[in-house]
């Protein structure tokens, strides 16, 4: 089941500010709701970095440009399919599944905009601790 929590999350956030690979690819402005279960995180991507993360409510999703729902199944599901060569990423889990949602059309677009920083990102926190 889902191992996904605020720990995580801040050692991917540091890991892919460390990696000069994370910025080649491109500036990335975006406030990223991210609710797997019962957890609801913020994460704000600014400039080339992932400058803020945190753990919130419900209630702060509204903050957030784009949010990714799942539940802690198919947050297994895509992080094993982001670490796999031959996996549909994260278009194609909500092709699937319906896990993205913008707070409007346009905003849901930034995400698919930042789609491969943002994949970068969860396939960090879906890593292993020692892979990380």
């Amino acid at each position: 089941m889902s191992n996904l929590n605020l720990k995580k999350l801040r050692q991917a956030q540091q890991v892919v500010n460390s990696d000069p690979h994370f910025r080649s690819l491109g500036n990335i402005d975006i406030k990223l709701g991210l609710k797997v279960g019962g957890s609801a995180f913020l994460i704000t991507f600014s400039g080339f970095t992932c400058h803020q993360v945190e753990k919130i409510n419900s209630t702060r999703f509204r903050e957030a440009d784009c949010l990714i729902e799942m539940n802690g199944e198919q947050w297994d599901k895509l992080s094993n399919d982001l670490n796999s060569a031959n996996g549909v990423g994260l278009i194609g889990v909500d092709a699937l599944e319906g896990v993205l949602k913008g707070i409007n059309p346009r905003k849901k677009m930034d995400l698919y905009r930042y789609l491969t920083s943002v994949e970068t990102f969860l396939r960090v926190c879906g890593c292993d601790e020692e892979a990380a």
